[in-house]
């Protein structure tokens, strides 16, 4: 078991990494609802990359914080309809074409951001936005944020994408995201997450 006190994320760039069906979301959740209690409802935006939530086999894969019963009052939250390239994509033309029409979303909600900054900046799914591409407008943003906390894939179970080489570019712009990190937590290490203001 972790315990994390979310006060100490305050003025850091925190990556909550794990595999399918690890908690990356439902923690993410946890965080925010703790921001909150600390009183930064006003100074959060959140970007929410998630497609709506797939049945993977037993497991649920993707979902918004919405789907997990997030209450936006007082929050910017900013979304879109993502594809899941890998799940959805029956041809690797498919796959590429539905993981570029997610970064062209993705970059639209990033430019919201940096047209209105707040000092939070939680991003929910941020892989959607890796599969293709660089970094993109990332260090522009990450530049913007006082504080930023995303969530993003990590692990073995959509390693297959036909091909398309979507997950090796995801996981490229991962790590590298990774070595722009304060800290990271890795849910396929930790069983439990402890949440505490």
């Amino acid at each position: 078991m972790m315990r994390l006190k979310v006060d100490s994320l305050i003025g850091k760039r925190t990556i909550i990494i794990g595999d399918v069906g690890r908690g990356k979301t439902l923690l993410t959740l946890r965080i925010i609802k703790k921001l909150r209690e600390l009183g930064f409802s006003n100074e959060i935006t959140i970007l929410d990359f998630a497609p709506s939530k797939i049945l993977m086999g037993d497991i649920e894969a993707g979902g918004k914080l919405t789907d997990f019963g997030m209450k936006l009052n007082g929050i910017n939250y900013y979304s879109d309809t993502i594809a899941a390239p890998r799940l959805t994509g029956r041809n690797v033309d498919e796959i590429i074409r539905l993981a570029q029409y997610n970064r062209v979303k993705c970059e639209a909600l990033l430019l919201k951001f940096l047209e209105n900054p707040t000092p939070i900046l939680v991003i929910n799914d941020i892989t959607l936005y890796f599969q293709v591409g660089s970094l993109g407008l990332l260090p522009k943003v990450l530049g913007k944020a006082s504080t930023f906390i995303a969530n993003g894939y990590f692990g073995k179970s959509l390693k297959e994408d036909l091909g398309s080489g979507i997950s090796r570019n995801e996981r490229l712009m991962m790590m590298k995201l990774i070595n722009f990190s304060d800290y990271v937590i890795n849910l396929n290490e930790v069983d439990r997450v402890e949440v505490d203001c």
